[in-house]
């Protein structure tokens, strides 16, 4: 009775720091794909910030894997005895999927300003048809005005 009363050891509070952290990465990656499967329909497309969103939720992902893998590797550390089972591949593929997230956010952020334009800033080239048609009348008349007429002979 007396072993249910006294805190739980630090190794058994890191592996279950360390499992929430990974759950909540999981859940932050359906949020962001279930998100970015949505901002394809025709609602969302002139949210200009969804970039930024999804940069956010990617890195934010990434560094919760990293957490979480760190937390793995310091309760291994201290476990004693020493587990029997080798964790190496699970160790590896974390890593990967952290690596992956943080180039994502990395990469979307980088879309988000701007990076691959080709040299339009965002403003201009986001214009609704609308606005479109109205800057090529606007050119259309300043062109005519510009232009002498001669009478017919």
């Amino acid at each position: 009775m007396l072993k249910m009363l006294t805190p739980s050891s630090p190794p058994a509070v890191l592996l279950h720091l360390g499992t929430g952290c990974l759950v909540l990465a999981l859940g932050l990656g359906l949020v962001m794909l279930s998100t970015m499967g949505v901002s394809f329909s025709p609602a969302f497309r002139r949210l200009t910030k969804l970039d930024l969103v999804f940069s956010f939720l990617g890195i934010s992902v990434g560094l919760l894997i990293l957490l979480s893998l760190t937390l793995f590797l310091i309760t291994c550390n201290t476990l004693r005895p020493r587990p029997q089972v080798s964790y190496q591949m699970t160790f590896y593929l974390c890593g990967a999927a952290s690596a992956l997230m943080l180039w994502a956010g990395v990469l979307s952020f980088l879309n988000h300003k701007g990076m691959w334009s080709s040299g339009l800033p965002c403003a201009k080239r986001r214009l609704s048809y609308r606005r479109w048609a109205l800057q090529q009348e606007r050119r259309a008349s300043k062109g005519s005005e510009s232009r002498v007429t001669l009478p017919a002979p």
